[in-house]
């Protein structure tokens, strides 16, 4: 069963598919994100009505590649970005969601689906692993950074 957490890592299993201004799997925009400077891409879809907008109650989902790391992380969001939330995918048969929550959760289950089926991620989570082992995997030095994260798991958990 697919499910997603307020942030979700995943390894990238076959780079060479995200190319800026190209589409993944045919479908999905990736684009430079300049905000960090480290050539990451991101694709962004929002959802809601035009109410949604105008009082910023709607949900987004975010995908960002960080070439360096050949980390996709996920991220989906309520108001406007302010609360990230949690479900997996039997949540779009609970009866109190709005229509714009069900169209972002059928959409992103679809989306890991299709990821997963063309063997693009490695859909076991690598959030759920040890974290001083991502780093170390993954070519991150700080070593500080590696036990501030460890403790903020332990906080989660």
């Amino acid at each position: 069963m697919i499910k997603v957490n307020k942030q979700n890592c995943y390894k990238v299993l076959k780079p060479e598919l995200f190319n800026a201004g190209e589409k993944l799997l045919g479908e999905y925009e990736l684009n430079i994100n300049n905000l960090f400077k480290d050539d990451s891409l991101r694709f962004y879809k929002s959802f809601g009505a035009t109410e949604d907008y105008e009082f910023e109650t709607f949900n987004g989902l975010c995908l960002e590649y960080r070439p360096k790391t050949q980390i996709l992380n996920l991220q989906c969001f309520s108001y406007g970005g302010i609360c990230g939330f949690t479900f997996n995918e039997n949540s779009v048969d609970a009866e109190n969601l709005s229509y714009s929550d069900k169209e972002c959760i059928k959409f992103t289950i679809n989306l890991i689906r299709k990821l997963i089926d063309n063997e693009i991620i490695e859909y076991d989570d690598i959030i759920k692993k040890d974290p001083i082992k991502i780093i170390a995997e993954f070519g991150t030095t700080s070593q500080k950074a590696a036990e501030h994260m460890q403790k903020t798991l332990k906080i989660r958990r």
